[in-house]
């Protein structure tokens, strides 16, 4: 739980009631103003890209080697000119407003990168083109290109607002000799179950804090309680249950003393990160398909099979996945006069993967979206450092031995992987409402009925501000 990230929702709450408001008289897309096509001097078109924060410096750094030479990006950065020892709301104030002025006057940029909550917030209001129709429009990216997963996240009612270029996967794990397969993907009550049965030396997951039974179980059973779709939400019931479960069941935090000999030090480290029989959960962050993920599975488990039992969850899937990016997500504007333009732009900048050297010990290139994307490293020779084929080594205890990850351990990794939904869109503010309003239940300033009916009242005022 973090308390700090009360700030953040305030601003995401903020930006989106504003513009919201904005646009209430009902009309969405039909009632903003198209944009004015832009050329250069020398008559090559010019996409302009909005972003809040993302500076030229990082855009042409990033992308210099995608950029069509035919076409010249402008980057209008909408924290700029913003007076950085303004109070935090105040500074949110002003880059609101120079957004929202700018879609309604018909300045709007021809591309949006943001983070979910402004895509989410921009796809409600009907003002994102869909990506479908550009695909069938123009040459480019196809949707047999990407993954299935990745296809079916990325789609909201048959249409395609945005797209990523690749993502994280935040997931949890156990031996499968301590949870059996079948409790893949476990529901809360299967959690509840298997806690407290542990051996005497082993702890349920690793506990930083007296809150962190609450973060595991409660990551998704919150999300799970709101409905997107129909903007509604039910925190009673079984979410309670689940609330007023963590805060019964206060854990002790184990700690471990520093120490400079190596070899002890490797070890606790193992015991820190939840890679062996100290705990019976534990986090696992899949930030590509590479030597890193063999090596904290396989390598660290001395080839035992794992249970993805993932954060409890009754909808069947125990995973969520970040945008890799650090600009999120990509969308081009309805209001766009330049849209085949827009649309080569986007499709370089997608598209333009560097892949590691060799000599690379990367594991921060993401999980990608397209198909050709994954036959590549699947298949990445042993001799580069960041390939899934690469030496890693297994722990006896005493030493490190070098092997290999098996085919077998390697497909399962990957079916792993692509049964996850590409979900980029959920705003994050609501995960940080849901986490301020359990604080104080564990905390035993609450109780769990009341948290409910708190986050019950927010979260149904943060949804109606939607429409």
């Amino acid at each position: 739980m973090k308390s700090s990230r009360t700030a953040l929702c305030g601003i995401m709450l903020a930006l989106s009631i504003t513009f919201a408001a904005s646009c209430s008289s009902g009309t969405k897309d039909s009632s903003m103003l198209m944009n004015e096509a832009k050329f250069s001097e020398d008559g090559k078109p010019v996409v302009t890209i909005g972003t809040v924060g993302f500076t030229d410096e990082m855009f042409l750094s990033k992308n210099k080697a995608a950029m069509p030479k035919d076409i010249v990006a402008e980057i209008v950065n909408y924290y700029d000119g913003v007076d950085k020892d303004l109070p935090v709301n105040e500074q949110e104030r002003i880059i609101r407003q120079k957004i929202d002025t700018d879609f309604i006057s018909g300045n709007a940029p021809d591309i949006m990168i943001a983070y979910s909550e402004e895509i989410y917030r921009l796809n409600r209001l009907g003002i994102l083109a869909d990506l479908y129709q550009l695909m069938e429009q123009y040459d480019g990216i196809k949707k047999e290109d990407f993954t299935d997963c990745a296809l079916e996240g990325l789609t909201i009612d048959g249409k395609m607002p945005a797209i990523l270029e690749n993502y994280y996967i935040r997931t949890a794990a156990a031996k499968t000799e301590f949870v059996g397969k079948e409790y893949e993907n476990w529901t809360a009550a299967d959690a509840m179950k298997f806690y407290g049965t542990t051996a005497e030396d082993q702890e349920f997951c690793e506990f930083s804090d007296e809150g962190s039974l609450a973060d595991y179980m409660l990551k998704l059973e919150g999300l799970n309680c709101i409905d997107m779709k129909n903007n509604s939400c039910n925190f009673s019931g079984a979410f309670t249950e689940l609330l007023d479960f963590c805060k019964q069941n206060l854990i002790q935090v184990r700690s471990f003393e520093f120490t400079e000999n190596f070899d002890e030090l490797m070890q606790k480290e193992r015991l820190c990160f939840g890679l062996n029989d100290a705990f019976l959960v534990y986090e696992i962050p899949i930030n590509s398909f590479s030597s890193g993920l063999a090596s904290s599975t396989f390598g660290y488990l001395n080839k035992a099979d794992l249970t993805f039992v993932g954060y409890p969850s009754e909808n069947g899937c125990g995973a969520y996945i970040k945008p890799a990016n650090q600009c999120g997500l990509m969308a081009i504007c309805s209001q766009s006069s330049n849209k085949e333009a827009a649309w080569e732009l986007l499709n370089k900048m997608i598209k333009h993967r560097v892949r590691p050297e060799k000599s690379a010990h990367s594991d921060v290139m993401g999980i990608p979206v397209f198909k050709s994307e994954w036959d590549y490293y699947y298949d990445l020779p042993a001799d580069h450092n960041s390939s899934i084929n690469s030496e890693i080594y297994t722990y006896d205890g005493s030493r490190d031995i070098a092997t290999h990850i098996t085919q077998e351990y390697k497909d399962m990794l990957r079916d792993y992987i692509l049964s996850v939904p590409v979900n980029p869109y959920t705003p994050r503010s609501l995960e940080y409402i849901i986490e301020e309003e359990c604080d104080p239940v564990i905390l035993d300033d609450r109780s769990a009925e009341e948290a409910a009916s708190i986050m019950q009242n927010r979260i149904e005022t943060y949804l109606s501000e939607k429409d």
